[in-house]
């Protein structure tokens, strides 16, 4: 696996050399819902479907999926979330064959014989 980051690049600031406090609050959150979801369906409801108990399990699981990492972005959570800004911020795209003269001098001004 290959990051385009120099070696001290953020050194101390991960848990683990690997995780942000984002990552590891977001994955928590996931594991304890799990867990408390399935603990009230097993016992409370005295439920035995398969299908209820892996739709119960999705938390931690995307929670797991979320701090993968990915590429250059430092994990899907990151990607996601330059890919929403990026979605959502207003661009200006310049043509080009469009030239915008902003009153500075031109290359003909300069090069005069």
């Amino acid at each position: 696996m290959r990051f385009n980051s120099p070696a001290p690049f953020k050194s101390g600031k991960l848990v683990l050399g690997k995780y942000r406090k984002l990552d590891l609050m977001i994955f928590a959150a996931g594991i304890i819902s799990t867990f408390f979801f399935m603990y009230v369906y097993l016992s409370a409801l005295e439920g035995r479907s398969a299908v209820v108990i892996v739709l119960l399990a999705l938390p931690a699981g995307i929670g797991y999926m979320l701090i993968q990492p990915y590429g250059i972005y430092h994990n899907w959570l990151e990607y996601l979330h330059v890919l929403f800004l990026f979605s959502s911020t207003r661009k200006v795209w310049v043509s080009a064959g469009e030239y915008q003269n902003t009153g500075g001098s031109s290359i003909d001004e300069e090069v005069k014989p």
